[in-house]
């Protein structure tokens, strides 16, 4: 069956970018941070509640809810040398698991995914399927059998391990930039750094 010119001509123009395709990849490749901001949020209005509860109250001249931040304070400063040491010592930790609630409230979290390059349409792909596409093509490559390639993806880079048939050798250079042109060839995005490890140890033929 032929095309007509104009046909033809329809099916080469470019019909632009996608709408909202960067969004798209965007959400299926980075996790949700909703609960943490949400665990963040609800600490630090318990906090703020509580303090300007125990505010007014002192303005008041009532008993405090729990305790007058500043008695808490002043209890901290007279502590002796040994309880002062471990209370600091709490105190870090605190702040570490803050700042650890905070990075996870306000970066990026990225999932085990990556997207192929196009501005039509959103594709995305796991970072497994990525993996034993890899392992087979360098596999079919070499010429080795099921389990002598094996290849770790994550977000940033593309690691190989290939192991050689014993006695046979393999020659790393040109698996590597095999490697390379097949990732490259996927089109992913983020583009990820591609490195191939040929294990000292061989395996015996199967």
């Amino acid at each position: 069956m032929s095309l007509t010119p104009s046909e033809q001509r329809a099916l080469s123009t470019d019909l632009g970018p996608g709408p909202h395709v960067s969004y798209l990849v965007r959400r299926e490749t980075h996790s949700s941070r909703a609960i943490a901001a949400t665990v963040m949020a609800v600490l630090a209005i318990v906090i703020l509640v509580y303090l300007a509860i125990e505010g007014i109250l002192a303005m008041a001249g009532q008993r405090a809810l729990l305790a007058r931040p500043t008695a808490i304070w002043h209890s901290i400063a007279t502590l002796p040398k040994q309880m002062m040491a471990l209370a600091i010592v709490i105190g870090v930790v605190l702040v570490l698991i803050g700042l650890v609630f905070l990075a996870k409230a306000l970066l990026p979290g990225t999932l085990g995914r990556h997207a192929i390059r196009d501005q039509r349409a959103a594709y995305i792909v796991d970072d497994s399927v990525v993996a034993a596409a890899i392992s087979r093509a360098v596999r079919e490559e070499a010429n080795l059998a099921d389990g002598q390639v094996t290849t770790s993806v994550s977000r940033g880079s593309v690691a190989i391990t290939a192991k050689p048939t014993s006695g046979l050798g393999l020659d790393q250079a040109s698996l590597d930039a095999f490697a390379s042109e097949r990732v490259a060839s996927y089109q992913l995005d983020p583009a990820p750094r591609t490195s191939l490890r040929v294990a000292s140890e061989g395996q015996v033929a199967k």
